[in-house]
C-alpha cells in the first residue's frame, strides 16, 4: 500500500498532533511542580534525588519520542513509499522508549 497524497497529509497531522501531546508531557515531566510532588513523596535525600532524576529522564524521554513522532510525520508527507520501514522503526522505538520509562519510574 503506497499512501496517496490525502492519506500522507492525514498522517502528517496525526502525527504531529501527537508529537505534540509528547513533547507536553515531557515538559511537564520535567516541570519543578511535577519533581517537586516527586520528591515529597520520598523520606530520605538519596531517593528524593533519584526521584528527581527519574522524572527528568521521563521527561527527556518523552521530547524525544514526540520529536522523533514529528520527525517520522514528515518524512511519510516527504517519502510515502517508505512508510512501512518507518511505522516499523517508530514502534521500535517506542517500545524502547516506554521500557525506559517504566523501569526508571519502577527505580524511582
Amino acid at each position: 500500500m503506497i499512501l496517496t497524497d490525502g492519506k500522507a497529509l492525514v498522517v502528517l497531522i496525526c502525527f504531529a498532533a501527537v508529537g505534540l501531546i509528547f513533547m507536553a508531557c515531557g515538559f511537564y515531566f520535567m516541570s519543578e511542580g511535577f519533581l517537586n510532588s516527586l520528591k515529597e513523596s520520598r523520606e530520605d535525600e538519596e531517593s528524593r534525588r533519584l526521584a528527581e532524576y527519574s522524572g527528568r529522564l521521563c521527561g527527556q524521554v518523552a521530547m524525544g519520542i514526540g520529536a522523533l513522532t514529528i520527525f517520522c510525520g514528515i518524512m511519510t508527507k516527504v517519502f510515502p513509499q517508505i512508510f512501512h520501514f518507518l511505522a516499523l522503526f517508530y514502534v521500535i522505538a517506542l517500545m524502547i522508549g516506554f521500557m525506559v520509562i517504566s523501569f526508571t519510574m519502577r527505580k524511582g
